[in-house]
């Protein structure tokens, strides 16, 4: 009777040791993501979805919601949009990390939308900006957008 027994339970531990490591990439946060084509897109995470429909050249993003940690609980989603953005020659919407995100309209509206651990979030306009533009982003803004960035600075 010990022999039968000990057979399955050694090759379950076979089996569960040969099998191959998880994939962290499907529950990695996304990071330096950028959107620069018409249409809806979901984040590599499943937690961002960015909509710029080619009709209007709006924007839309709508985030899970992060609650205890980082975890995502139910369906529980924040979405953003902001008034005189629209998609210009050479807009974009860069997901930095999981709650830094910026708009660029193409002309000179450029947009920060920061989410905060506890749920909250901040809206970011050109002069107003609580931290560094990233050199990916800023290398892609126009002559103007810049100018008005080095101009906040001093």
């Amino acid at each position: 009777m010990k022999k039968h027994f000990l057979l399955p339970l050694v090759v379950v531990l076979v089996l569960v040791g040969c099998s191959p490591p998880r994939s962290e990439q499907a529950s990695a946060p996304t990071t330096n993501w950028f959107v620069s084509q018409f249409g809806d897109h979901r984040s590599p995470d499943g937690v961002w979805h960015v909509s710029v429909p080619a009709e209007n050249q709006t924007f839309r993003l709508t985030r899970g919601q992060f609650l205890n940690g980082g975890e995502i609980r139910g369906k529980l989603t924040n979405t953003y949009s902001t008034d005189g953005w629209k998609a210009q020659s050479g807009w974009f919407i860069f997901v930095e990390n999981p709650s830094q995100t910026w708009c660029y309209d193409g002309a000179s509206f450029l947009w920060l939308l920061r989410m905060y651990p506890d749920g909250f979030s901040g809206s970011y306009g050109l002069r107003c900006f609580p931290c560094p533009v990233p050199p990916q982003v800023y290398a892609r803004l126009s002559d103007s957008a810049q100018k008005a960035i080095e101009q906040r600075k001093h």
